[in-house]
């Protein structure tokens, strides 16, 4: 969804104030300069791809006794009164009580920073390739990865190498459900 899309109410948001928001039931709300956006529902495919990435990375940190966490859906602070929810989190164990013991919308603040964000690519790929990957490099998101399951593709930027990289999803050894 675009974040030129009308938003659910005229009221400008506070960060505190979305944290409280309760919206419509099972609806998802991004902030986007203090507007209320609501998250497009996900097609099946683009679910199962995200579910797959968070199994694959759980069963990967339990395997190497990593003390990550990949979580999905969870928010992610990007600007003052503005927070994207990012189709899979990865961040340390640590941190993810921390958050989980807060009150309010599960959402990461500055000083929460994931090592990983991963945003599986929708209708609105411009959002995916340019917009929120300016946004998660400001915050210094570690890693941002692009899956782009039509093009059958992955992209990484590495946020403290300043490094940005593409790879094809065939020469991958995971195979997409």
């Amino acid at each position: 969804m675009s974040q030129s899309s009308i938003s659910t109410s005229a009221k400008i948001l506070t960060f505190q104030e979305y944290l409280f928001y309760q919206g419509k039931p099972d609806v998802l709300y991004k902030l986007f300069r203090g507007h209320l956006i609501p998250r497009a529902t996900p097609t099946i495919l683009h679910v199962r791809i995200c579910q797959f990435l968070v199994y694959q990375l759980q069963h990967y940190f339990a395997t190497h006794n990593l003390s990550l966490v990949a979580v999905t859906p969870v928010g992610v602070r990007t600007e003052e009164d503005s927070s994207r929810i990012p189709d899979v989190v990865v961040c340390n164990q640590s941190l993810w009580e921390q958050a989980s013991n807060r009150l309010g919308a599960g959402v990461l603040d500055f000083s929460e920073v994931p090592q990983l964000v991963v945003e599986v690519v929708s209708e609105n790929w411009r959002e995916d390739y340019i917009r929120k990957r300016a946004e998660y490099a400001l915050i210094d998101v570690l890693e941002y990865w692009i899956v782009d399951y039509l093009l059958a593709s992955a992209s990484c930027l590495l946020s403290t190498l300043r490094l940005y990289f593409s790879f094809s999803l065939a020469d991958t050894i995971l195979p997409l459900p």
